[in-house]
């Protein structure tokens, strides 16, 4: 069985590096760019996994963490937020609000996909 990854992220160029990776690794992707896109798609597709970014259109990922750990479909997919930002206190936010890990957009995209994969090795 294939993994499932649902990659939330308004920016396209963002998705397309992202799905190109996890290609790589023979995971399935589903893209959204919105929010509100990423959260009715987690609660139909059900993915192993979900990256999401920081900083959305319209409902933030902070928002979209808490609207998924909210409900019993979803609340138990692992979360690794995505942003730009690398400040202490934005990370620890993430973490309060929901996410499972933290990731600094630009960081070695290896290491994002080792953090991914520990998560579905501990599923």
């Amino acid at each position: 069985m294939s993994v499932k990854l649902l990659i939330i992220d308004d920016e396209p160029e963002i998705l397309f590096l992202l799905n190109q990776r996890a290609q790589a690794y023979n995971m399935a992707c589903e893209l959204e760019l919105t929010g509100e896109a990423g959260v009715k798609s987690a609660k139909t597709k059900n993915p192993d996994i979900i990256l999401l970014d920081l900083m959305l259109p319209g409902i933030s990922g902070i928002d979209v963490i808490k609207l998924l750990r909210s409900d019993s479909i979803t609340k138990n997919i692992p979360i690794i937020m995505l942003s730009a930002v690398g400040q202490q206190s934005v990370k620890n936010e993430c973490i309060v609000a929901g996410a499972n890990a933290y990731f600094t957009k630009g960081d070695d995209l290896e290491g994002l996909f080792d953090l991914v994969n520990q998560f579905l090795a501990t599923k």
